[in-house]
Parts: C-alpha cells; sequence; structure tokens
C-alpha cells in the first residue's frame, strides 16, 4: 500500500522501496536493505523547534518511540522502534529519522474500501479492534490518535490481527472513562466516503468489546462523553 516510489524524487531516502506518507514536509517511508528485514522510516525536517523539542525530550520522533514501548510492554502488538532517532545531513538541509519495525498488511481505512471484506470479517476484526481498546485502557494509557489509517489489519493462520501504529499521542491516563471514549471517538471519524461501510457487524462488536470489562457507572459516563461530542459536531 502507499504511494509508489518515483525514483526521481529527491528526498527519497537510499534502499526506499515506497513512500507510504507525504505530508507538511514529514514523510514515511518503506526501506530495505540488502540481507535485513524492511522497515518504515519517518522523517522530520529539523526546525528550530523540533530542535527544541529534541532537547527537552518531546518532539515526535521521541514520543512515538516512548509510545510504542509504552504499548509493547502492556502486551500490544505495535511498530517498535529499531534504534534512537539520528540526525543525518542532505543536501541543503537536515533532517531526523527514526527507523521502526515494518508491520505487513493494510490501514483501517485501506481494510474498509475492500468491497471483498464480508460481514464474519468484520465481525472479527471489530471483536480484535474492541479488545485491544479495552486493553489499552485497562493498561492505564490512552491512545490519542487511534484512528482507523493507524490500525493495521492483517492475517494469519488464525484469522485477522490487528496492530498499531503512528504512536506518538499514546499517554498514560489515570481516567479509564475518559480515554475508552477518546479512542472510540477517534475510531469512528472516518472520511465521509466511507462512514456507509462502518456496518453494525463492525461497529457494534467493537462496541460490545471495548465495554464489556467495565462497570455500569463507566460505560454509562463514555456514553454521554461521546454523546456531548456528537452535540458538538452538530452544534
Amino acid at each position: 500500500m502507499g504511494l509508489r516510489l518515483q525514483m526521481h524524487e529527491p528526498d527519497a531516502p537510499s534502499h526506499a522501496v515506497r513512500c507510504l506518507k507525504h505530508e507538511g514536509g514529514r514523510s514515511a517511508w518503506l526501506i530495505e536493505r540488502p540481507g535485513e528485514r524492511r522497515k518504515t522510516l519517518k522523517v522530520w525536517p529539523l526546525t528550530p523547534l523540533l530542535a527544541v523539542k529534541l532537547f527537552s525530550g518531546h518532539a515526535q520522533p521521541q514520543r512515538q518511540a516512548r509510545g510504542a514501548r509504552l504499548l509493547a510492554g502492556a502486551g500490544l502488538r505495535t511498530a517498535m522502534a529499531s534504534g534512537p532517532w539520528r540526525l543525518v545531513r542532505r543536501p541543503g538541509t537536515t533532517v531526523v529519522e527514526l527507523e521502526l519495525e515494518y508491520l505487513a498488511g493494510c490501514s483501517g481505512l485501506e481494510w474498509l474500501e475492500d468491497g471483498a471484506v464480508g460481514a464474519a470479517e468484520r465481525r472479527m476484526v471489530g471483536r480484535l479492534v474492541g479488545e485491544m481498546v479495552a486493553h489499552i485502557a485497562s493498561s492505564g494509557l490512552v491512545h490519542r490518535d487511534l484512528k482507523p489509517s493507524n490500525v493495521i489489519i492483517d492475517h494469519d493462520e488464525t484469522g485477522p490481527t490487528v496492530a498499531l501504529i503512528d504512536t506518538v499521542a499514546v499517554r498514560w491516563t489515570f481516567h479509564r472513562a475518559a480515554a475508552v471514549a477518546n479512542m472510540l471517538i477517534h475510531l469512528a471519524y472516518v472520511p465521509q466516503p466511507l462512514l456507509g461501510l462502518v456496518t453494525r457487524s463492525l461497529w457494534m462488536p467493537i462496541l460490545y468489546h471495548t465495554l464489556r470489562p467495565l462497570t455500569r457507572r463507566t460505560r454509562r459516563e463514555i456514553v454521554r462523553r461521546i454523546r456531548r461530542w456528537r452535540a458538538g459536531r452538530s452544534a
């Protein structure tokens, strides 16, 4: 998946297979060095603001690696950093690079667009996503950017699997209801053309397996928070 690599792209790193994302000067690449496993290479242009954040430990490359460690420590599948971030000089510029494990599969948005996905697989994926959200929250964490494009769906011999990428917004939290509501809201926020593809066979298992471990009081608070969000969007 992703953009096909055009070999004349001036910012393509060495051993790039294709560009996965290019936005606002930032980019993500699938790279494959001879004799090594495929990796994802994330690149940020070095700016004065990013330099200050790197010095303070709050820059995106650092938060990405830290968030992945938190999720992995909780037993969740995610793209781990294969080493520390590094400064790389390129002609006319300096960038910050971070190498991550490459997770095979497709994003949740790409999966939604696949017309061959049946109701049975939607139910299985919905269950897995709901259990994942519940596990994140029960571990005292929140993924504040848990949108469908940051969920990777693949298959093994037992069926569908799910994993997480773009872990910049993973945080510790002491408020489980707020964490669950935040993650469900982000999961529900898909582009308008894809709204019709979020069927009950997918969404209801997500809700059921997310809310099942929680107390009735916590479930009610989550529902209130989601309703307030919906009211704010429609105002």
